[in-house]
Formats: C-alpha cells, structure tokens, sequence
C-alpha cells in the first residue's frame, strides 16, 4: 500500500478555489473559442485571399481554397486548446511530469521515433498548403490512388473514389500528385451501330447532345457541348460512332452516365438494335 501511495505522491492537493474556477472557465469556453474559430476563419480567410485571387474569374477554386484553410485552422485550432487544457488539468493539481518523463526512456525513445513520420506529414502538409498544390474538392492522383479530396489537413489527405470508397493519405507519403481539377476532361464514347441505321442514329445522338448540353443540371458542368464526330472505325460488325465532349474534370464521369442513359432510352424508343440484333435496355441501369 505504501508502495502505491508513494506513487501517486507528486499528485498535489493544495489547490485554491481561484485555481479551480480557473480550470472550470478555460474548459467552459474552449467549445465558445471553437465555435469562434469555425464560423469567423472562413470570412477572415477570405478577407484575406481577396487581395491575392480574383474571386469573380474564378469562384469555384477560391471557394475551395477557402474551405481548405477553414478546415486546417479549425483542426489546428482545436489541437492547440486541447493541449492548453491538459497543460492547466496538470497545473491545477500541481502534477510534476518529470518523474514520469525520466521513468519513461523506452517509451520516451519510442514516441521519439514515431514522431520522425509525424513531423514529415506536418511539413508536408505545410508545402501542399502553401503552395497551393490541391484543394478541398479536387480530383486527384497520388500514386496508383485517385478519387476527390473529401478532407485534408495537415497531417493527412483523404480521398473518395466513385465507388465510395476512401483512402487515407498521409501528407508524408505524397510525392508526386496529379491535380485534374485545374484541367479539363475529354470524354469519348463509342457506340456500334449498322451500317444501315448511321443516319437515324446520328439524328438520335444529336438530338440527345443537345438536351443534355441544354439541361440546368449538367450545363455548368460542360465546357464544349456534347457532339458526334461520326464514324470512328468500320469492322465486321458494322460501324462505330464516336461521341465528344469537354467537360470540368471530376465531372465527366456523371455526364457520360447521363449520355448513355438518354441514348438508351432514345433506341428502345425507335427500336435501334445494336450489331448482333440485341436491344439496348435501361432496366438493369444503376448509379454508382
């Protein structure tokens, strides 16, 4: 018994009553202080980067700029007032660390060596940040690893993938990254057809073209409409007829489902038939 007591004897209880409705403040307003911190950080942030970027030319990456360092402020934030309110729990019942820290060489070396990573990531982080080389939102490539920048901080990056699922990056372990969403993507898309139905079937695609070119939804999302080409390739079967379009990148995926999708409406409506006489059917259609 006394063995235990000795151990827990650098744990004091002298403490005032001012000491203790100190303690009782700080961790009363921390939740305040984060609040503070997630709704003014985007307007102080913007505020800021309206001296350096045109928000009007380009809106849609200075908003994602925006919620970028928005959610590296508010995660850094919330780091630091948890590391002030165990350094005043620890000051409040005069807790002397120092013993422990000695009595702790193994573990000591342990925390020392795993924090080599952890500092890599954070510096990492720091240059992605700073040099602007990916935003929240964006559509990227890190290695064999591509999907839509869903969360990033300064310690790790997560990506989505179209099939929903997520990979988790640590910054420390990017070095070349492919950043598509300052790009645009071409979308190609080859459909068979006989030889006999090339004129009903390209009045069809260009009639579908334009109404997906046209339609509110996808519209914002096309920098050259939609268009076909014309013959792509002649083979045994028939012909091939190639579709066009420009779109933002990270988009092209749901543009091209929704092109196909009114294509194949459009035949079983006019009973196009593809080489081989099988008809294309929508009932087995599924979003992702």
């Amino acid at each position: 018994m006394e063995n235990i007591l000795d151990y827990f004897s650098f744990i004091k209880t002298d403490y005032t009553v001012s000491s203790l409705i100190e303690l009782i403040a700080v961790i009363a307003l921390a939740p305040i202080v984060l609040l503070a911190i997630k709704y003014a950080s985007p307007l102080i942030i913007k505020l800021f980067l309206s001296r350096v970027i045109d928000f009007k030319k380009d809106i849609e990456n200075a908003q994602k700029r925006v919620k970028t360092l928005s959610g590296v402020v508010e995660a850094t934030g919330f780091i630091i007032i948890l590391i002030y309110i165990i350094f005043h729990i620890l000051s409040f019942f005069q807790i002397d660390v120092r013993p422990l820290i000695a009595g702790a060489g193994v573990l000591s070396f342990a925390v020392a060596f795993g924090s080599q990573s952890l500092i890599k990531d954070l510096i990492s982080g720091v240059f992605i940040i700073l040099e602007n080389q990916f935003n929240q939102g964006d559509w990227i490539k890190v290695d064999n690893f591509e999907g839509k920048v869903i969360e990033m901080n300064l310690r790790r990056t997560v990506l989505q993938t179209t099939k929903g699922a997520r990979h988790i990056i640590p910054n420390g372990n990017i070095e070349i990254v492919t950043n598509n969403s300052n790009q645009y993507r071409v979308v190609t898309m080859d459909l068979p057809v006989k030889v006999s139905q090339i004129n009903k079937v390209n009045k069809i695609l260009e009639k579908v073209c334009k109404e997906v070119a046209k339609d509110e939804k996808y519209k914002k999302d096309i920098i050259e409409a939609p268009k076909p080409v014309g013959i792509n390739e002649i083979n045994e079967f028939g012909s091939v007829i190639r579709i066009w379009v420009k779109v933002k990148s990270g988009t092209h995926l749901k543009i091209k489902r929704e092109i196909s999708k009114r294509i194949i409406q459009e035949f079983n409506k006019k009973k196009i038939e593809l080489p081989g006489g099988r008809i294309l059917n929508t009932t087995k259609t599924q979003s992702a």
